[in-house]
């Protein structure tokens, strides 16, 4: 608690809640007691074939442990905040001395901090890491949300995004856009884009539409598991289609992915 309070600005308003620190009205009401090992962490750790949206999660965990190839040279222990933290899948990825910080808008979560992301509590330059895995999209002022994560950074922090691109509405009522990679290089303009990448092909994100049509109709059956697996097989195969030398095919290629990650150095 003690490392947490240190990152505060001062003068703040807040009210604890166990050992959380509470700044805003959560966007819903606690269930109960937390899950020990929630399966979300395996998913976002270890995608399998099994998993109806494979694709996209291999492709951001790959992108993630690129990130902490990046994070493992910096020296010293490392402050980071994951926003929009949800179970913290990542934390397990990072030194134990590290100060890890989750915030989320939800008590049912594994975060220290219910606040806003819009507004956060910290003061300039504390953070030398910034996790934003799936979050940007339930932000209604993407600007105002960048303009936070950088003033909370330190310059050269390293920030991992990802998002998804072609995906169904979720976290209803608070899915509120889908950005492209153009504005997502607009976002970022005034910083180092290290790394920024699509999730998978067009090709390949028609097999991945299959997986999805499943899921919503008929939800998460384990029933469903062998034509995930099926389509995710199928969906690989597509990925190794090499257009011909021809910008506008290889532009088409890549213009509907299911999703996007990028790794970002901050510059101040």
């Amino acid at each position: 608690m003690k490392s947490i309070k240190k990152t505060l600005k001062p003068r703040q308003k807040y009210f604890t809640k166990g050992k959380r620190l509470i700044f805003v009205k959560q966007f819903e009401d606690f269930k109960g007691k937390l899950p020990k090992n929630p399966s979300i962490i395996r998913d976002r750790l270890n995608p399998r074939l099994c998993d109806f949206s494979y694709l996209m999660t291999r492709s951001f965990r790959r992108t993630m442990a690129d990130f902490v190839n990046l994070t493992n040279k910096k020296k010293g222990p490392l402050t980071i905040l994951d926003l929009g933290c949800g179970y913290e899948p990542f934390k397990k990825l990072f030194p134990k001395n590290s100060n890890y910080i989750g915030v989320d808008m939800s008590l049912n979560s594994y975060a220290d901090i219910i606040a806003d992301n819009h507004q956060l509590p910290f003061k300039n330059n504390t953070f030398d890491i910034v996790i934003a895995s799936e979050v940007l999209e339930h932000s209604s002022n993407e600007y105002q949300f960048i303009e936070e994560l950088t003033r909370v950074s330190k310059n050269k922090a390293l920030v991992f995004i990802s998002l998804p691109f072609i995906f169904p509405e979720h976290g209803q009522p608070y899915d509120f856009q889908r950005l492209t990679k153009y504005k997502l290089k607009e976002l970022f303009k005034n910083h180092k884009i290290i790394s920024l990448k699509e999730s998978n092909n067009i090709v390949s994100s028609v097999f991945v539409f299959i997986n999805l049509f499943f899921r919503i109709i008929l939800g998460s059956s384990a029933l469903l598991s062998p034509i995930y697996i099926f389509n995710n097989l199928l969906a690989l195969a597509a990925e190794k289609i090499k257009p011909p030398n021809n910008a506008y095919l290889e532009t088409a290629l890549k213009s509907c992915p299911i999703g996007y990650s990028l790794i970002v150095e901050i510059k101040k």
